[in-house]
């Protein structure tokens, strides 16, 4: 199944490849968004903006049990690790984190390390980057720089061609 969230980013949905309604697995009064589910199937973490800026988030997947806060100061687009032991995440000023993770009864969590400075402008709305599953290595959209020469669209301008 596929995981996406709503326009509004109160509800997580659950959709089936074959068709069929979605289900809402999840529902907050706050923003929601990037659902990954772990690579064991058994946790999911997403970012929301329920304590008043963007953080990253975990919980058991798909009760949403034993959830906690995973970043300190905003957290956006989390990712797994391919063996599940470690998420990344950007912050707001494009810094990456890692936090190392243990799933059990109570998952427990390291705390957020910066691993560098990216170029990123971090935002909630889509990921930027993945990683490899050794967690080593990463590919990152490399922003272009804002160009502050106007550009100009020039319509009909086969009429102003001499004949």
């Amino acid at each position: 199944s596929i995981l996406a969230v709503t326009p509004n980013g109160k509800n997580i949905v659950r959709i089936s490849p074959s068709g069929g309604k979605p289900e809402s697995i999840f529902h907050t009064d706050f923003e929601s968004d990037e659902p990954h589910v772990s690579p064991d199937g058994r946790w999911i973490t997403y970012d929301s903006n329920e304590s008043g800026q963007w953080e990253i988030y975990t919980a058991a997947f798909p009760s949403f049990n034993n959830r906690r806060q995973v970043s300190s100061a905003g957290g956006m687009t989390p990712v797994w690790r391919a063996d599940g032991k470690e998420l990344f995440y950007l912050t707001p000023g494009g810094k990456l984190m890692s936090v190392g993770f243990k799933g059990g009864a109570q998952p427990e969590t390291s705390v957020p390390v910066e691993l560098f400075q990216t170029r990123l402008r971090a935002d909630h709305r889509y990921n930027q980057y993945t990683v490899t599953g050794d967690g080593q290595r990463f590919l990152m959209y490399d922003p272009v720089e804002d160009n502050e020469q106007p550009y100009y669209v020039v319509m009909n301008w086969t009429s102003l061609l001499k004949h």
